[in-house]
């Protein structure tokens, strides 16, 4: 016979969550650069841990969670504000993004079962106000 085979969080297909209260530090930071219309803006969050959140299941529990860590750094040039004297109407970024216990969820899950929670990513974008 074969080893059993890790559990899995059973799907909540209701959607139904209650999470409980909890703790949150965030910041926002943003800083011009110079004569140029080019801002750096930052973003750090730290959420607790909030509890499963999802119903009691008869087979198990849902995702354990755990304490969630967010930062986030943009350089934003505001092409509005060069081009047509409108500042913030069009602007383009590049930056970071850093996410530790993504969604508060736990990486180490009962039974063995492991949920992918880091994401580091380089983003870019538009962002145009109307």
């Amino acid at each position: 016979m074969g080893s059993p085979q890790p559990s899995r969080p059973i799907p909540n297909p209701s959607g139904n969550v209650d999470f409980d209260p909890t703790w949150a530090v965030e910041i926002n930071y943003s800083q011009p650069l110079g004569s140029w219309p080019v801002k750096y803006k930052a973003l750090v969050v730290m959420h607790g841990p909030k509890g499963c959140g999802e119903p009691c299941q008869p087979l198990g529990p849902g995702l354990l969670r755990t304490t969630e860590y967010l930062t986030q750094q943009l350089l934003v040039f505001d092409v509005g504000q060069m081009v047509w004297n409108l500042p913030q109407r069009y602007v383009v970024f590049g930056g970071y993004r850093w996410w530790k216990n993504k969604f508060g969820i736990e990486p180490n899950q009962p039974n063995g079962y492991f949920v992918g929670t880091t994401e580091s990513t380089w983003l870019a974008g538009t962002a145009m106000k109307f």
